[in-house]
């Protein structure tokens, strides 16, 4: 089985506001600002940058699955995951002192990247169902990267 999909709506702004290709583009750091200003972050931009999120979200996603449900023992801890938070910000309590202190990582180079689009219902209400007549497909979207819960 493969599942595909966008499980970050901020992830994918950044890259693609960060990933321009012009030589004098957005530091990554003014990219997370701006991401955090419209309402793209959790109100911790770092919850979204250490992986959490979207392992969060394929846990959830794993229990709709039969065949998946063991497959994550300890939860969310069980996937692996990149951190995009410098080592040095780990332990920074607020969003807003780590916005603030990020640019002081602005050698921070993106080694890969990968944006979708920045997907949402019109009601705001995420999709999670099965597909028809195809065994094993599920579909989870229009989350616009702040999640799901049960």
């Amino acid at each position: 089985m493969k599942i595909e999909g966008v499980f970050s709506g901020t992830m994918s702004y950044i890259f693609n506001e960060f990933s321009t290709g012009q030589p004098n583009g957005p530091s990554f750091s003014s990219v997370v600002s701006m991401a955090r200003e419209k309402g793209y972050t959790e109100p911790h931009p770092a919850d979204d940058l250490n992986g959490a999120d979207v392992a969060r979200k394929l846990t959830i996603l794993s229990r709709y699955i039969p065949s998946l449900r063991s497959s994550l023992p300890n939860g969310y801890k069980s996937v692996s995951t990149t951190s995009l938070v410098p080592a040095k910000l780990e332990g920074i309590a607020t969003g807003d002192e780590f916005v603030q202190r990020l640019p002081e990582f602005r050698d921070l180079n993106l080694i890969f990247g990968w944006g979708g689009l920045y997907e949402m219902t019109p009601d705001h209400n995420g999709i999670v169902d099965k597909i028809p007549n195809l065994e094993g497909l599920y579909i989870a979207a229009g989350f616009s990267g702040h999640g799901l819960m049960m």
